[in-house]
């Protein structure tokens, strides 16, 4: 019997919050057990009443519209899927509840202070009285920026942290839809909704260093909320914001996303004023449902030491993360105590906190001691990215369970795993896993610590093929794909999204536009981003050709960002390998994504274009940069992987480009030369071109520069740069971009690579370095769990493969290949042919 699993509605994961924008619902499942699909039927209920049958269609395809125009605003739904397999018997997922957004025009007023609060908390509040308790619905719309905080009668809405997602509020807000029917009360009800400034007001010295000195979206934290109840009998009850909320400081006195909060309980309820009712932060913001996966905590640390340092102690949570501590507030100590706790990464040679990486972030959060303390305490509109914290104003040494850390990131985690037998490479995976959620917060930022916290695209053009392996990107991709067009003007993007630092145009590396919608569409089966997207994926590449000459983009500012340091010219600019190289390299890879993209989109004509255009840029590169026997540009490791990795180099110089790529590894005394971009696609190609074991080297060396020289350093997330540093400049411990390379894991040493849309079909080819005995990975698709198990034992290769139904795979095994549908298939192999 099958059974329908790993539910999906409009490109990401049905959840027990998962929110539908309009009564149009994609919705696509996996097939779990044993058979294949010979039809479906799909149902959709409100409080056991059924508005919605599809009925019972046969079609082995596992996906469907559904269209019912019964669905209300702000109503819970529940979807059932019933699954029919080859012998006609039936199965059925139930328990599948989604809620509606607003569906009608946002009509609620925005509202603030009369008088800007500065870094204060601003709580919003709004009492009413409820005489009817027969509910049938009861939802709040709310949207606070920077950051809200709702709670009804003093209990929580949610469990969310930095909510809503971070957006271009000048483009867009995300309002988030609560639910409230169960905390509802008869007689006084209280409605409170506390905002912080967040990103809607992040001032800071790193403002200095960017042309535009502000973001265009900054202003004065506000409010927009309905309150919608409906009752049993029909009628409703309907609360907007207006000048009838009152609003005021509290508790919380200063709150910035980089310095941290001070929370002063010496403070009772302070006296409240009428709100004002402010304009909308431009004439062109749109109201938009927060479909994201919410923040909130997803692990708790305990500190694995404690020790006297300073005028401190220092806590060692023995784990880099990104969030902030929680305390047990002592019992007696005097009214006024003020609990210092300042986060890092790094400790100085005296085991003190080294806070120099951080630059212009304070990191520390303040609580004062009041007459009435809450049991835990941590701060609410703020995070930071630490592994120490150093506590300081207490009379006494605390005891170890005084602090713990709180881990919270976008709620993407997925089934995805990858172990292989070195712990070199397994350590590896567990920090490109922590350090990638370290780095989302409803935005892919660059780092966590420091003042910056951004959305940069030029690392995330390698970085953003990685994360679907590790990570459901169903719907953070899309969001992404958002913030880019919210910020792009006469074609150009910036080089962060929302547009806070950088530059516009971005650099032209910055292909991770286009490459968040091509793995949407490869991983998830995701079209619609690309219909939505194409025409601005377009104008970015036509921008880049009309500043282009003779097909070579000039224009550079990163490049292969961050190599080694002996491989860089005075910043982080590669030394090897040229800028306006990995430029035209990019242009010419978007052009050959947009004619994938227009075949999708059945745009025969447009692909053609794109076509052209790759060519004219391939034969541009070719002239400039390549020589007879195979070597382009430098020669460098990363010109000619990239070179490879992008097919340009004629296919009789390619054995040989290759060779002269491992030569280049070897004349660097077997070490890495490449950068933020071609670090990942090095290590492909030496697989790809018979040199795995090269590469095998090079990932489990603990030499610098290497992982593993990381590792022997302390790191449990990777670093922006491989060299150990102390400066306050690039210095981040926590940054994604050189754990693109866990791509690679799965790709190539697992060997598991989709070659059709939503993982339909699949080429699984892992290659197997002499010195590794044994891997294997899962990869959590929307078509079901795909494992691959490969060992050398007995004299023999082994490697099983399981493919979930409903998809194909073609094996490339012991130099034959197998095509196979869903099931499990094991194979053997000599060691010297696996």
């Amino acid at each position: 019997m099958i059974t329908p699993t790993k539910l999906r509605i409009n490109g990401g994961r049905l959840t027990s919050e998962t929110v539908i924008p309009d009564r149009r619902i994609e919705l696509s499942w996996a097939i779990g057990g044993e058979g294949r699909q010979s039809g479906y039927s799909v149902a959709v209920y409100c409080k056991e009443e059924k508005i919605y049958d599809s009925g019972f269609v046969k079609s082995a395809k596992q996906s469907c519209t559904i269209n019912c125009p019964e669905i209300k605003s702000g109503y819970e739904y529940e979807l059932s899927l019933s699954l029919r397999d080859e012998n006609g018997e039936e199965s059925c997922s139930n328990g599948n509840y989604i809620r509606a957004a607003l569906f009608e025009e946002w009509d609620a007023p925005w509202i603030r202070p009369a008088e800007d609060m500065g870094d204060a908390v601003i709580y919003f509040g709004r009492n009413f009285e409820l005489d009817n308790t027969n509910i049938e619905n009861a939802v709040l719309h709310v949207c606070g920026i920077g950051y809200h905080k709702a709670t009804l009668n003093g209990n929580p809405l949610s469990d969310h942290r930095l909510a809503p997602s971070i957006s271009n509020y000048n483009k867009r807000c995300y309002y988030e839809t609560l639910d409230m029917s169960s905390l509802l009360k008869a007689g006084k009800n209280r409605l409170e909704v506390s905002v912080a400034q967040g990103w809607r007001r992040n001032l800071g010295d790193y403002l200095k260093h960017t042309k535009d000195n502000n973001a265009s979206f900054f202003g004065t934290p506000q409010l927009t909320a309905i309150l919608s109840v409906t009752f049993e009998d029909g009628s409703q009850m309907r609360i907007v914001t207006d000048e009838k909320w009152m609003c005021g400081g509290g508790k919380t006195v200063s709150s910035h996303l980089f310095d941290g909060e001070t929370y002063d309980a010496r403070i009772s309820d302070a006296p409240k004023k009428a709100c004002v009712i402010t304009e909308k932060p431009s004439a062109d913001t749109v109201m938009c449902p927060d479909l994201l996966e919410p923040i909130r905590v997803k692990k708790t640390f305990n500190p694995i030491s404690i020790y006297k340092a300073g005028d401190g102690y220092i806590f060692d949570l023995g784990q880099n993360i990104a969030g902030v501590s929680e305390i047990t507030v002592p019992e007696g100590l005097p009214e006024g105590t003020r609990i210092v706790l300042q986060h890092a990464e790094m400790l100085g040679e005296d085991g003190d906190i080294y806070v120099a990486p951080l630059r212009g972030a304070m990191a520390t959060d303040t609580y004062i001691v009041g007459k009435e303390n809450p049991t835990v305490w941590s701060s609410s509109f703020t995070y930071h990215g630490f592994r120490y914290v150093k506590v300081s104003g207490l009379p006494s040494r605390p005891a170890k369970d005084f602090l713990r850390g709180l881990q919270f990131y976008t709620d993407i985690d997925s089934d995805s795993s990858f172990r292989c037998g070195s712990a070199i490479v397994n350590k590896l995976q567990e920090m490109i896993v922590m350090t990638e959620r370290d780095n989302i917060h409803s935005i892919a930022t660059d780092c966590p610590q420091r003042d910056e916290r951004m959305g940069w695209l030029n690392d995330a053009s390698v970085r953003f093929e990685e994360m679907p392996y590790n990570f459901d990107v169903g719907r953070l991709f899309p969001k992404i794909i958002g913030d880019i067009r919210d910020e792009q003007v006469d074609g150009a993007i910036t080089c962060t999204a929302p547009y806070v630092f950088g530059n516009r145009p971005a650099d032209p590396v910055s292909s991770s536009f286009l490459i968040a919608a091509y793995m949407s569409y490869m991983h998830y089966g995701n079209t619609e981003i690309i219909r939505e997207a194409y025409p601005s994926m377009c104008a970015w590449n036509d921008y880049l050709e009309k500043i282009s000459e003779g097909g070579i983009i000039p224009l550079t500012y990163y490049g292969d960002w961050a190599s080694p340091k002996d491989c860089c010219m005075g910043s982080a600019r590669s030394a090897l390998t040229p800028g306006e190289f990995m430029s035209t390299g990019y242009h010419y890879l978007n052009s050959k994504l947009l004619a994938t993209f227009a075949d999708i989109l059945g745009m025969s004509g447009d692909s053609e274009r794109h076509i052209k255009r790759a060519e004219l840029v391939k034969e541009a590169m070719l002239s400039k940069w390549l020589s007879e026997e195979g070597r382009i540009a430098t020669g460098s490791e990363a010109c000619q992987a990239f070179a490879l990795r992008l097919g340009i180099i004629p296919e009789g110089m390619r054995e040989n480009a290759a060779a002269i790529m491992n030569d280049a590894v070897k004349n660097a005394g077997m070490r890495l030369t490449t950068g933020n971009l071609c670090t990942l696609y090095f290590m492909e190609m030496l697989a790809e071109y018979g040199y795995i074991d090269t590469a095998w080297e090079l990932i489990t060396r603990e030499e610098y520069p290497s992982w593993g020289y990381m590792m022997q350093n302390g790191a449990t997330t990777v670093w922006e740069r491989f060299e150990l540093k102390k400066d306050p400049g690039m210095n981040s411990h926590c940054h994604p971009m050189y754990g693109a390379v866990g791509k690679w894991l799965y790709t190539h040493i697992a060997g598991i690579t989709p070659t059709e849309a939503g993982f339909k079909n699949m080429l699984i080819r892992p290659y197997m370095p002499k010195k590794l005995l044994s891997a294997q990975a899962t990869v959590d698709t929307c078509r079901g769990d795909v494992t691959v198990k490969w060992d050398k034992s007995y004299g023999k290769t082994h490697l099983l493969v399981d493919i979930p139904s409903g998809s194909e795979a073609k094996i490339v095994f012991g130099g034959k290949e197998f095509n196979v549908v869903g099931g499990t298939h094991v194979y053997t192999a000599d060691d010297k042919e696996g």
